[in-house]
């Protein structure tokens, strides 16, 4: 593994690595050492599935992911653990711990800037592993009838919109994932192509609320934000916990409630996930409509990432204002209604010229930082042609500047733009590469298109895109 590791390190070239069937080193110091290498690289497929990598180790190599996130697009961990029975204690915990590694993975936008495809078939996760990151997955933005439409079970629905369950579940804001287009979750539940009977799912929902029936809805949000950070801690530091940090909403239940704090913290994670309308017969029809939510949201994020770019470049990095003179002399021709309209645009307070170019998004596609980046972008001069053949970037890497011109760059753009940072776009973003080769190599065909959705315009439309994180949509 340490020589993957220095192999992986700082190397922008290498598309894909797959160490499928390899019985690689298991152990969680060589995973971590892996998942940084892993940040350090321009690497796009990863695939380490039918390796005996246990579902703790499993667990750590998630967690060290690097917060700046990596250029992963695919990332495969199939069949990574021996069968196990579900009736094993430890097992079950630490499928616990793996699945909520997972799922604090896919909710961070950062950390998984890239990534399209995640495919975690037959690692018995189990029912509940499943929900878990099916829910991170939709986050709190699923509705109602949607859920209910999904569920052969009324009773069920009408459980999971009980006031408790909806407060466990709205305390903590987790938005849905709009990046992967593909979550593979396939042989995880033993059994799991029977069906389930709801009964004794209602049943077992009643029970958690009858057990903590005495909590005032008012101390939840403080309950969960504590259990939240709890799990965190267990995974990262597994001997170590912040149970004697516990607010006084915790303690002042946990005696009268007749449970251990994992019991409790497990129950409310539960609950969480039934708040979300998530059950065992709903759970793959919610899954499919974010995934394609999510595939129509990204053509709709690219589309108007084009259009404010191509008024953004004019205006913000062409567009110089005209002198009076030029105006005065150019009065008696036959363009000088058109010139002489322009400069009155550039008259226009800061705000206002962002604002117009804002309605070239007509659905509000963007969110405000994409918008943000678009706009420096555009108002950058040596990001012109970025991505393609001809393209001299080697200024910016040797020099570590942040523009290649600074006489040239945002500082006398006629738009208000936050200067551009190589620096940060190579770091935050998307990492220096062959552009060209990169869209060579790319898999076209693993989900009926391209996912980038513009290969057929070329590298460069699509360095753009990712350098701005474009290509896909953002929570908003």
């Amino acid at each position: 593994m340490p020589a993957i590791c220095n192999l992986l390190t700082g190397n922008l070239a290498l598309h894909t690595l797959d160490l499928t069937a390899n019985d690689i080193d298991n152990s969680n110091n060589a995973l971590i050492s892996l998942a940084e290498a892993v940040g350090k690289s321009a690497l796009r497929r990863l695939s380490l599935s039918s390796n005996p990598i246990s579902l703790a180790s499993l667990a750590a190599f998630i967690d060290s992911v690097p917060a700046n996130g990596t250029a992963l697009e695919r990332l495969d961990l199939s069949s990574l653990s021996l069968p196990v029975h579900d009736d094993d204690e430890t097992t079950q915990h630490q499928a616990a711990l793996a699945a909520n590694a997972i799922a604090d993975l896919i909710t961070d936008p950062q950390r998984c800037r890239s990534l399209v495809s995640l495919t975690l078939d037959g690692n018995n996760f189990g029912s509940r592993g499943v929900r878990t990151i099916a829910s991170a997955l939709v986050g709190n933005k699923i509705c109602d009838d949607e859920a209910a439409s999904g569920s052969s079970s009324v009773p069920l629905a009408e459980v999971q919109r009980d006031p408790f369950f909806q407060t466990v579940f709205l305390a903590k804001l987790r938005r849905p994932n709009t990046s992967l287009l593909y979550l593979g979750l396939s042989g995880n539940v033993e059994r799991g192509w029977l069906s389930m009977d709801p009964n004794k799912e209602i049943e077992r929902l009643v029970n958690i609320k009858r057990r903590y029936a005495s909590i005032p809805l008012q101390d939840i949000e403080a309950i969960v934000s504590f259990f939240h950070h709890r799990t965190r801690r267990q995974r990262l530091q597994a001997k170590e916990t912040i149970d004697n940090e516990a607010p006084i909403e915790v303690t002042r239940h946990l005696a009268s409630l007749d449970v251990t704090m994992d019991e409790w913290q497990a129950d409310f994670k539960e609950a969480f996930e039934v708040g979300s309308g998530l059950n065992s017969t709903n759970w793959q029809i919610v899954l499919l409509r974010q995934l394609d939510r999510n595939r129509d949201d990204g053509k709709e994020c690219r589309s108007a990432a084009l259009a404010v770019l191509a008024a953004a470049r004019t205006l913000g990095c062409r567009a110089r204002r005209q002198s009076g003179s030029w105006i005065t002399e150019a009065s008696g021709s036959s363009t000088a209604s058109t010139s002489a309209g322009f400069p009155r645009f550039l008259d226009l307070p800061p705000e206002l010229r962002l604002h117009i170019l804002r309605q070239l998004d007509e659905n509000a596609s963007l969110s405000a930082r994409q918008f943000n980046h678009v706009i420096s972008f555009a108002c950058e001069p040596s990001t012109i042609g970025y991505g393609s053949d001809e393209y001299s970037w080697s200024r910016v890497l040797d020099k570590r500047v942040d523009s290649v011109d600074d006489e040239g760059s945002s500082s006398d753009a006629t738009l208000p733009a936050r200067r551009w940072s190589w620096i940060e776009c190579f770091a935050l973003r998307a990492p220096p590469r062959d552009w060209v080769a990169d869209l060579l190599d790319s898999d076209r065909s693993s989900y009926g298109e391209d996912y980038r959705g513009v290969s057929f315009l070329g590298a460069p439309l699509n360095a753009f895109l990712e350098s701005t994180q474009t290509h896909r949509a953002e929570p908003k």
